[in-house]
């Protein structure tokens, strides 16, 4: 582990801790303050690489229902959103791309699981699925 990274483990918590038990600012509710604290662990997190991107990214799904924040199911949805989704999916693509699987390759299994409008969504995800077997090598 870098010397970055422990600072930003020790920074992130520290900065945690500090917020959850720091006086409310006036008109703040104590949920509001707690995903302050939250964000600002990820923030530090993220910015020192104290831990993967990914796991950073995490973080809310144990912290909200932990803390009171969220239940489970609704911090759990906003993950599952078809837009989250989507732009998995774009990435995925773009890495592929950069993996050296040829754009035109992308083009015939999209143009294979074609559908109407209202399942593109689905489409999306199995091209996503077809082309994570030629990213995994690279990560």
């Amino acid at each position: 582990m870098f010397n970055r990274q422990k600072i930003g483990i020790v920074l992130g918590v520290s900065v945690f801790i500090l917020l959850m038990i720091m006086p409310l600012p006036d008109g703040m509710s104590p949920k509001a303050m707690k995903a302050v604290a939250v964000s600002s662990l990820m923030a530090i997190f993220w910015v020192t690489e104290a831990i993967s991107i990914i796991a950073t990214a995490f973080i809310p799904i144990v912290l909200f229902p932990l803390l009171g924040i969220l239940n489970a199911n609704h911090i759990a949805a906003s993950y599952g959103h078809h837009i989250v989704l989507f732009i998995i999916g774009a990435f995925s693509v773009s890495k592929a791309i950069g993996c050296g699987v040829s754009p035109t390759d992308i083009v015939a299994i999209t143009e294979f699981v074609a559908v109407p409008i209202t399942e593109t969504v689905t489409s999306a995800e199995f091209v996503t699925y077809i082309l994570s077997f030629a990213e995994s090598n690279a990560i």
